[in-house]
């Protein structure tokens, strides 16, 4: 059986809970009946209000691949970048994040890492619009391309 993943977002920009397939709920359901929808519901802290977050995904790098991560706003910006490294023989890979959003952040996580097992020395990336599931995937790809401490 599949598993349809709900978030609720407590704190940041509430016009992420607003996007047509977004995974995050606009707020805590409040009846019984509302809460029954659900399979499953765990409330948790992240993080305390004082001090660093410990947790690996709150950190401004996360995740990040050997080779230099390169995010672009268009795909036509990022496919020139592309054939640039590839006409100077340098091995890149592609990730476009702008269609199938959930495919997108199913398959990030795998690209990154096959972009190391294939020795690539950049992962160029297309960001996907800031809005609904968008909005954690550029995440994801920012922390991954941000320096490494």
């Amino acid at each position: 059986r599949r598993l349809d993943i709900k978030y609720v977002l407590l704190q940041g920009d509430p016009a992420i809970a607003e996007g047509a397939n977004t995974p995050f709920l606009a707020k805590i359901p409040a009846t019984k009946d509302e809460l029954f929808k659900f399979d499953l519901i765990i409330l948790g802290d992240v993080a305390g209000a004082s001090g660093p977050s410990r947790a690996a995904g709150m950190l401004a790098s996360h995740y990040a691949p050997r080779c230099t991560v390169s995010l672009f706003e268009s795909q036509q910006e990022a496919h020139s970048h592309l054939e640039r490294l590839r006409s100077s023989g340098e091995r890149a890979v592609w990730f476009d994040a702008t269609g199938d959003l959930a495919k997108a952040a199913r398959t990030l996580y795998t690209a990154l890492r096959k972009a190391d097992l294939d020795g690539a020395l950049e992962f160029v990336a297309v960001l996907p619009p800031p809005e609904g599931l968008g909005y954690a995937i550029r995440d994801r790809l920012t922390k991954a391309a941000a320096p490494r401490p």
